[in-house]
């Protein structure tokens, strides 16, 4: 006579973490004036609105983590009259869970402008 002994193996699913998010804010500005101060404005991994007093050229600041459904904000401007001389150009990277930043939204347009804004969500 044979017994079979069935064994019960339970595999426990493990809750892998959710992926973490790294946001780069970049902007490259150009203008023929020397000393030029812009303002940018982004939003942080609190969702909080951070307002930045940055010099023409390039500029960028990174915030995280966060997670998937943040929406990132970036305005940049001058406070005054760049008298039609100022580019702006915006960007946001992301990276996840420490990974390259990959390019995820801009703005190259090449007209002259003092104010610029952009968005992306992170899905």
């Amino acid at each position: 006579m044979l017994i079979f002994i069935a064994l019960q193996s339970s595999c426990k699913k493990e809750n892998s973490p959710s992926p973490q998010y790294y946001v780069k804010y970049h902007v490259k500005s150009s203008t023929i004036y020397v000393g030029v101060t812009l303002t940018a404005v982004i939003k942080d991994e609190s969702n909080n609105y951070v307002t930045y007093s940055i010099n023409s050229g390039n500029w960028e600041v990174t915030i995280g983590p966060v997670e998937a459904g943040f929406t990132a904000y970036f305005q940049v401007y001058h406070p005054g009259d760049s008298h039609g001389q100022l580019k702006l150009f915006p960007s946001i990277y992301v990276s996840m869970d420490n990974g390259p930043f990959t390019l995820e939204c801009t703005d190259d347009s090449n007209v002259y402008r003092d104010e610029v804004e952009i968005t992306y969500t992170i899905e």
